[in-house]
């Protein structure tokens, strides 16, 4: 029934409506799956729903990506965050602060799903650092390496595909 409402609403031009009907029908089918107990099926109707909206106006999939990056980039820029690699000394990891942009960048380039050449010549540090929060003032322990590629590889290869699903709206299906 909401699939021919949905139908009728774009032929006459109600797009917007026709917008509404759509979410609607993707929450009563993540619902569904959940009682049918297609866990694989629910998992990804929900990360879809609350991080692109069902390609539906996916401008949240800008802001987690925004928001992931800046932190990376957050991470990235304390001091020895990120080591050098210098393949000409016996020293091969010298450890060292990136500048802001440089910081952002390298954050992009673990984000993204695809290698870059900045990659070959900065690496995020095994090493822990500590860091104090900014409000209560608490250290905590951060590893640059566990952030770079586990928070933004691992984001990077969630929101990628579901942008390129949403911009082409391959997921969007009306029938």
């Amino acid at each position: 029934a909401l699939v021919r409402l949905e139908k009728t609403l774009r032929q006459v031009g109600r797009d917007d409506e026709a917008d509404a009907v759509y979410l609607e029908r993707q929450r009563r089918e993540r619902l569904q799956s959940w009682t049918e107990r297609s866990y694989g099926e629910w998992v990804f109707s929900a990360l879809y729903g609350t991080l692109g909206n069902y390609g539906v106006r996916p401008y949240r999939l800008l802001v987690f990506a925004g928001v992931v990056v800046w932190l990376g980039a957050l991470v990235f820029q304390l001091p020895g965050a990120v080591v050098r690699k210098d393949k000409l000394g016996p020293d091969a990891l010298l450890p060292t602060q990136l500048s802001r942009f440089d910081a952002l960048a390298l954050s992009v380039c673990y984000f993204l799903p695809i290698e870059f050449p900045l990659e070959d010549q900065w690496v995020a540090a095994t090493t822990p650092l500590t860091v104090r929060m900014p409000f209560t003032r608490r250290p905590v322990r951060v590893r640059p390496a566990a952030i770079a590629n586990f928070v933004l590889r691992t984001a990077g290869w969630v929101v990628m595909p579901l942008s390129l699903a949403a911009v082409t709206g391959m997921l969007k299906v009306n029938n």
